[in-house]
């Protein structure tokens, strides 16, 4: 339901402009997938902003959200590879927001930019993917949250700058956590029950920068390969309670086209050892394939 539905995909673009208040429930709903290409787009809505059953994909434009309850959300099921947001171009503006975005299974970012504030965890999907692009988040909560019921979320960093401010925690994966690229800046909160970095499994740290700073109340320190350039291999020392190197996680391979097969058919994240030995900003980016790299969705 919304002031502005549709039964089956719904694609949003051009050079105009377009306003749409949801004064009864959501603004924008789409029982498939929503696209959008492009324009000038306002959402003011009592409920849902933005709402895309199987995807929502932004390409372009720039987008203004003010929602109660979240500003953009991809509530397909997890199973059947739906239920995801990507971004590569444009811009998204939320505030006011319970959370900016929500989706059951991924976020990509892969290009625009972000600013968002918002009352509870900010970004929040099982798995996350920040390749490129910039975001600011205020949250009232935690900035970027990977969290499901199925496999082990993760959060990748490969590439973009990043700046997050969190009451909660700033970077929150309830699996693995990875940085090989980019720019990262956490200020975290002040008290002693949430962290600035609060990554269940660790931290991996293998490039990029990373700036942290506030409690450790749910804190885990970062654990960072180290390379030796005298070697034409490269070297990895690790402590001893973790997992090998080609364990780290790596960003999924997303189907060119919405996917209607089982989430199995996507690429776990682990790298190969080869891969570990490229340029840290190279190491996921390379494998991902967007939606709009190829024809629309459809």
């Amino acid at each position: 339901t919304g002031a502005l539905v549709s039964k089956a995909d719904l694609t949003i673009g051009g050079t105009g402009a377009l306003a749409v208040t949801g004064n009864a429930t959501n603004a924008i709903s789409s029982s498939d997938g929503l696209v959008i290409m492009g324009g000038t787009i306002t959402v003011t809505s009592v409920d849902d902003g933005i709402r895309g059953k199987d995807y929502v994909v932004i390409a372009g434009g720039d987008i203004t959200v003010e929602a109660v309850g979240d500003a953009v959300r991809a509530t397909g099921d997890e199973e059947l590879g739906r239920g995801y947001f990507a971004m590569g171009g444009g811009s998204l503006t939320v505030t006011g927001a319970d959370k900016a975005i929500d989706a059951v299974s991924d976020v990509v970012m892969d290009g625009g930019t972000w600013d968002f504030t918002s009352t509870g965890d900010t970004v929040e999907a099982a798995y996350i993917v920040l390749v490129d692009g910039s975001g600011r988040i205020v949250s009232g909560d935690d900035a970027i949250n990977a969290t499901g019921d199925g496999g082990v979320p993760w959060i990748s960093v490969v590439g973009g700058q990043w700046t997050l401010n969190a009451a909660g925690d700033g970077f929150d994966s309830n699996g693995d956590g990875h940085i090989s690229g980019g720019a990262m800046t956490v200020y975290g909160p002040t008290d002693a029950g949430n962290g600035a970095i609060d990554v269940q499994n660790g931290l991996t740290v293998s490039g990029g920068v990373l700036f942290a700073a506030g409690s450790v109340g749910m804190g885990h320190p970062p654990w960072i390969p180290l390379r030796c350039p005298s070697s034409s291999r490269s070297r990895t020392r690790l402590p001893p309670d973790r997992p090998s190197q080609s364990s780290m996680p790596t960003a999924p391979k997303l189907p060119r086209t919405p996917p209607k097969r089982p989430r199995s058919r996507w690429s776990s994240p682990r790298p190969t050892s080869s891969q570990e030995s490229s340029t840290p900003s190279k190491l996921m980016g390379a494998q991902l394939e967007l939606p709009w790299a190829a024809s629309t969705p459809r």
